[in-house]
C-alpha cells in the first residue's frame, strides 16, 4: 500500500540519508509542537509519514508502535534522534512545508 504524501517527499532529491543537525532537529520539534493542539490532522499526517517509511523502507519486524514511539494520554510521542536520517528528512521537509501552508491558510482566513 502506498501513501502519496510519503512518496513525494521520499522521491524528492532534496531528501538525503544524512541526520539532521542538532539545530535542524530543535528546528522539527518546535515545527510540530507549533501544529494547533486541537488540530489532530497534522499529528496524524507525522505519524502516518512515519508508519509508511517504517512499511516501506525498513525490513525490521513490524510492531503496533514503529521507532520505539510511545503512547501517551496526549498522543503518539518520538524521539527525532531514534528515527532513521532518511525518515529525519522527510519530516523537516513536511513540517516546513506545512507550516509554510498553516500560513497561508490563516492569511486567507482574515479575509
Amino acid at each position: 500500500m502506498s501513501f502519496p504524501l510519503y512518496n513525494t517527499f521520499k522521491n524528492n532529491s532534496d531528501i538525503t540519508n544524512k541526520e539532521l543537525t542538532l539545530n535542524e532537529k530543535e528546528e522539527l520539534i518546535t515545527m510540530i509542537d507549533s501544529f494547533q493542539k486541537n488540530e489532530h490532522k497534522s499529528h496524524e499526517l507525522i505519524y502516518a509519514l512515519i508508519r509508511s517509511h517504517q512499511l516501506e523502507d525498513d525490513s525490521i519486524t513490524y510492531t503496533s508502535l514503529p521507532y520505539e514511539c510511545k503512547e501517551q494520554k496526549s498522543g503518539i510521542k518520538f524521539n527525532v534522534s531514534k528515527l532513521p536520517a532518511k525518515l529525519q528528512q522527510i519530516l523537516y521537509a513536511f513540517s516546513k512545508k506545512h507550516v509554510e501552508e498553516l500560513k497561508s491558510e490563516q492569511s486567507v482566513k482574515r479575509f
